[in-house]
């Protein structure tokens, strides 16, 4: 979980997480609400730290998707995407969202 009091926080907390995600040779998987402004947005958030989100996205190692995809809610997806990283040789994996998304994200598993 990552607190922050402000929007500079809060970049500075995701790249650092992301950084070291991609250090470690983890594949990332990252949840975000389908109305998030592409400069909020988890890419987008990225510009100026020196982390090419862009290029990871490319080579597989960051995926992102729409909390608007009823996918991200279904276990069964999540676990298939879990071991698909796992069996692609990804000695890890990181899964996470915004706040507001991961709120609905929950929500929608208690339900």
């Amino acid at each position: 979980m990552l607190f922050h009091e402000n929007e500079r926080q809060r970049r500075a907390g995701v790249a650092a997480w992301l950084r070291r995600g991609l250090d470690l040779g983890a594949k990332i998987f990252y949840i975000e609400s389908p109305d998030e402004p592409q400069e909020r947005s988890l890419v987008g958030s990225l510009r100026g730290t020196g982390i090419a989100g862009d290029e990871a996205v490319q080579r597989g190692q960051l995926q992102v998707f729409s909390a608007g995809d009823g996918r991200v809610y279904d276990r069964a997806w999540q676990a298939s995407l879990l071991d698909e990283a796992l069996a692609e040789g990804f000695p890890a994996v990181r899964w996470a969202a915004e706040a507001d998304t991961a709120w609905s994200f929950a929500h929608a598993l208690s339900a």
